[in-house]
This record gives C-alpha cells, sequence and structure tokens, in this order.
C-alpha cells in the first residue's frame, strides 16, 4: 500500500516516536563510549609515542575494517561465552561506540598534529607535564579543528544505531518493520522513518555549526 490515513498514523507515531526515543539512547550510549575510547587511544599514543601508536594501530585497523554487524554479533555471542553477561542494549552501544571512537582517535589525531609546535613548548616551559599540555593546550584547540569531521562521526554513528535491530532492540527501523508487518504499509511507514532520521541528522549538524561558532569566537580557533 502506498497511502496511510491520518487516523492509522495516530495510532502508530507513538509507537514511531517511542522506537526513536531508543534509537536516541543507544546513540548516547555509543557516544559514550565512543568518547572514551578516542581520548584513551588520543592519551596513549601522546603519552607513549611509537610503542603506543603501532599497539593501538593494529587495534584501531581491526575495528575500523570489519563490518560493525559482525563485531555486535562477536559482542552479543560471544561475550556471554567468557563470562560477561551484557544487556542486548550495551552489546549495540558498545559495538557501535568503539568502532566510531576508533574513527574519531584518528580524526584527533589528525587535529593534534595541526597544533603548533610552539604552543606545545611553551606548555612544557612553563612545567606542564606532557598529559597536561595535551590537556590543556593541545586537545582543546585540536577538537576544535576536527569539530566538523567529529560531527560527521556523530551523524554516522546515529545512523549506525539502526544495527542493533539484528538482537532485537525496538529501535525506530524495526518498530517501522513490525508494524509495516501488520499493517502491509511498508513504504509510507519507511518513509516516515527516513524522515525522521533525517530531521535529527540535520538538527545535529545546525546544532554542532552553532557549537562550533562560539567556541571558535571564544578560543579564537
Amino acid at each position: 500500500m502506498l497511502s496511510i490515513s491520518w487516523s492509522y498514523l495516530e495510532r502508530v507515531l507513538p509507537a514511531i516516536g517511542l522506537g526513536f526515543w531508543i534509537t536516541v539512547q543507544v546513540a548516547a550510549g555509543a557516544l559514550l563510549v565512543a568518547g572514551i575510547v578516542a581520548l584513551a587511544l588520543t592519551a596513549l599514543q601522546q603519552a607513549l609515542g611509537r610503542p603506543a601508536v603501532a599497539v593501538t594501530s593494529a587495534f584501531v585497523n581491526f575495528l575500523r575494517y570489519t563490518p560493525v554487524l559482525v563485531q555486535l554479533y562477536l559482542f552479543y555471542f560471544g561475550l556471554p561465552l567468557i563470562g560477561i553477561d551484557l544487556s542486548a542494549f550495551w552489546c549495540g552501544a558498545l559495538a557501535i561506540g568503539l568502532q566510531q571512537g576508533c574513527y574519531a582517535s584518528e580524526i584527533l589525531r589528525s587535529g593534534l598534529g595541526s597544533v603548533d609546535s610552539r604552543q606545545v613548548d611553551a606548555g612544557l616551559g612553563l612545567g606542564l607535564t606532557r598529559m597536561q599540555t595535551l590537556g590543556h593546550v593541545m586537545l582543546p584547540q585540536a577538537f576544535i579543528k576536527s569539530m566538523p569531521s567529529l560531527a560527521n562521526q556523530g551523524i554516522l554513528l546515529l545512523k549506525d544505531t539502526t544495527i542493533v535491530s539484528a538482537i532485537g532492540i525496538m529501535e525506530t527501523t524495526l518498530t517501522v518493520k513490525a508494524l509495516s508487518e501488520q499493517s502491509g504499509n511498508a513504504v509510507p511507514l519507511f518513509a516516515i522513518a527516513a524522515l525522521t532520521f533525517l530531521t535529527a541528522t540535520m538538527v545535529l549538524g545546525f546544532g554542532v555549526r552553532i557549537l562550533e561558532s562560539r567556541l571558535q569566537r571564544r578560543f579564537g580557533g
């Protein structure tokens, strides 16, 4: 069916809204994981130098070059085999967050490379440790310079949440799939899902541009 009545929409929109709320929660959990992973990898590489880069690069490449769906299944089915019992929610957040955190760490590493070395030397000259210089001098500038690329990864992260439907989490797409199977209104319902994601990513992009502008005015990025 390509048509859909307003009365039907009134019945299904709350369910789709609940599904999108679960999508937002998964995205928030994945973002938390991604942030921790990105900062940890960046700090390790800066603190320990080339040996850490070699080790972390192998970890990063494994996660970047294997499908996130495969990683999701490894966490969901594999972790219980070694005595780690995570909910489907956190398996999804972990799989998405780890991969996106690896991409974000590479973006931050590139941003750190653009920081003027004289500012780093000045921080060290003032008595700051390498990690203090990283946290107070280098990372803030790298974050501002990397924000457009990080925002793109954030949008990809939001879209990646659809994969958690594979392990039964009733986020937006699985909710719409269930509704379409009940009614036969697949095309209109998935169009609503597409518009929902489109709106969310546009709002996210707009918010990031405002934040970037304010940070650049404040810190002179």
